[in-house]
């Protein structure tokens, strides 16, 4: 799959995700609505080089703990990085 350029996964009571690989072109992950609760949850899409999109909201993720965010996302490399509850 490595053409995929989006994944819509919302709403599927997804907890933990592992890490990504062999996707170079996927743009756009959506996790929105699901049971995500740790944002070092972040870890796993550090592989993919294209992505701009991440959806989370919905999800019991801490958005208050920023230095808990890997180093790349603290740049704001996403446009956007949704992490609303």
């Amino acid at each position: 799959m490595p053409s995929l350029e989006a994944l819509y996964l919302q709403e599927n009571e997804i907890s933990s995700v592992a890490p990504m690989h062999g996707l170079p072109a996927l743009r756009l992950i959506n996790l929105s609505f699901n049971q995500l609760s740790d944002v070092t949850v972040l870890n796993a899409f550090l592989p993919l080089p294209s992505l701009a999109e991440l959806y989370l909201n919905g999800n019991p993720v801490e958005t208050d703990d920023r230095q808990a965010l890997p180093p790349a996302y603290n740049a704001q490399s996403l446009h956007p990085l949704l992490l609303v509850n």
